[in-house]
């Protein structure tokens, strides 16, 4: 089912919302908002194509998430059409947390399609920033990074947080071992300077060095703007890119990284795997891979598998932002176990009791635990 023609976009200034059809794609919410001085803290690597009714579907994200966080964060309430053909909100648009009782837009973030098609959203805005620092630092090793990140965003954390392994630095920025990259955003400047000062007292403390903070992010920002012309570079070479989120937490972190890795170095006609972290949380953060190989479909379904069966193994979770779809399913039961999709299942047929939507990937589970 083609949603793009539910393009509709309405900037609510004073309440610092937004409504967009679910066929509207972030950058038009994003010009949008901007035309009348707001800012939408979503912004995702496929900020030209991604809609926002597959940001909420796929429970997506963007770079800037520790500052403003998810699309469950960002998204205040959701207009569903039901399986039976009723048009419900999800949410609530007066109560600003978005909720009255249970929480019923959470049945729609991430279900990919189980629950209902999606209409509309209710998008939280936010004033633009007056103020922006970025900073960059050399670590003498992942685990230096990793704690320098678990450190900050305990407390005062910052906007944006990227953690690049020693392969993406030297690739993505042409600098050897792992870079840490931080932007601060504030609406004064010495508020962002206050964040900068504390932030290397930070990543010192763990044996960081300080880089050219605006030279590395402007480097780091060219690139992952060139990233299509790098991957169409790639396909004429006869290689294909491909990409796989994981999530864990901090006292496994740095294992599953390393085990995914060395994981993939063992798959044929796969030659490079980057890594990095851009999603950071109290209690863990997510790692995305890109992997770079030979142009064979079996090639990427034996890295698929190896790396979301070491992840499991090193007791992490098998995604984070880029949803189940088929590829994952095996992997969603596996990790979530039966009790609970289970009641997932049960909660999905009482949305759709014939099974009109029993091809989305959550059904798919619920007809695999099923059986035939």
């Amino acid at each position: 089912i083609n949603l793009s023609r539910l393009k509709r976009i309405t900037i609510y200034r004073e309440d610092l919302e937004a409504y967009a059809e679910a066929g509207s794609r972030i950058s038009e919410i994003q010009a949008a908002a901007e035309a009348q001085g707001l800012y939408l803290p979503l912004v995702p690597q496929s900020l030209e194509l991604a809609t926002i009714g597959g940001m909420v579907s796929t429970l997506g994200s963007g770079m800037i998430q520790p500052g403003y966080g998810n699309v469950e964060d960002v998204i205040h309430y959701v207009d569903l059409v039901t399986p039976k053909g009723e048009l419900v909100r999800m949410g609530s648009r007066p109560n600003p947390r978005g909720c009255v009782g249970p929480c019923a837009k959470y049945l729609v973030l991430g279900a990919e399609g189980s629950a209902g098609l999606i209409a509309g959203v209710g998008i939280r805005l936010r004033e633009r920033p007056a103020v922006k620092a970025n900073m960059a630092f050399k670590l003498p090793d992942l685990g230096a990074g990793l704690k320098s990140c678990k450190k900050m965003v305990q407390w005062h954390q910052p906007h944006v947080l990227r953690l690049l392994d020693e392969d993406e630095s030297l690739a993505l920025l042409g600098m050897e071992g792992p870079i840490l990259l931080i932007s601060f955003y504030g609406d004064s400047e010495e508020l962002v300077e206050a964040f900068k000062k504390w932030a290397s007292r930070v990543v010192r403390s763990y044996g960081g060095h300080e880089l050219d903070g605006d030279k590395a992010y402007s480097r780091f920002l060219e690139e992952r703007a060139r990233y299509d012309d790098w991957i169409e570079s790639l396909y004429s070479s006869g290689l294909w890119v491909d990409t796989i989120d994981v999530a864990a937490r901090w006292s496994v972190i740095e294992k599953v990284w390393s085990s995914i890795k060395l994981e993939l170095s063992k798959v044929d006609g796969i030659y490079y795997t980057l890594g990095h972290s851009g999603h950071f949380y109290p209690n863990g953060a997510a790692i995305y891979f890109i992997l770079v190989g030979d142009a064979k479909p079996s090639v990427f379904a034996r890295a698929w598998k190896v790396a979301l069966d070491a992840a499991l193994r090193a007791g992490a979770s098998v995604t984070h932002h880029h949803g189940i779809g088929r590829a994952k399913l095996e992997w969603m039961i596996r990790e979530c176990g039966k009790e609970a999709l289970d009641l997932l299942c049960t909660i999905y047929k009482a949305l759709d009791p014939i099974g009109l939507l029993s091809e989305a990937p959550p059904r798919l589970a619920c007809r695999r635990l099923e059986g035939p």
